[in-house]
């Protein structure tokens, strides 16, 4: 998978504000990683988002965060 993306790069990537990020990512619409409170986005499916192969509704994944 490599690195992941910040909600930052996202918004920059879509030209889109941060806001718009979380609450597209919160509704399940945006493909995200949630490890603990931070959100992380895979670029390749940020990418496919982008390109209208993802814009159907999406489920985050939760990961724990490791103590």
């Amino acid at each position: 998978m490599g690195s992941l993306w910040t909600v930052a790069e996202v918004a920059a990537y879509l030209r889109v504000s941060r806001s718009w990020v979380y609450h597209r990512s919160a509704a399940g619409l945006l493909p995200c990683l949630r490890v603990g409170a931070l959100v992380r986005f895979d670029p390749d499916a940020i990418r496919a988002y982008a390109q209208g192969q993802g814009q159907q509704e999406t489920n985050a994944v939760i990961l724990a965060a490791k103590d």
